[in-house]
């Protein structure tokens, strides 16, 4: 076993699984879309999938998460 004495000086456990049920999107086209549009597609990229892909792919993580959040934000508002 290798040993890297005083790489590590503290740690962050974390868990998961991708099969989890909250880690799995039952509907990714729409979230896509609404992902694209939320963060400034156009019409043509949020309504043509290679498109669509080709536009979230230039987005940065920021921009991603903040997209996500704006969602996210929306979705629990329709509940209430």
């Amino acid at each position: 076993m290798l040993s890297f004495p005083g790489l590590f000086h503290r740690a962050i456990s974390g868990s998961g699984s991708a099969s989890c049920s909250w880690a799995i999107s039952k509907h990714p086209d729409h979230f896509s879309a609404e992902l694209a549009r939320v963060t400034g597609a156009s019409p043509q990229e949020i309504e043509d999938p290679a498109k669509r892909v080709e536009y979230l792919r230039k987005l940065d993580a920021n921009a991603i998460t903040k997209g996500s959040a704006k969602i996210a934000d929306n979705t629990v508002s329709q509940i209430t």
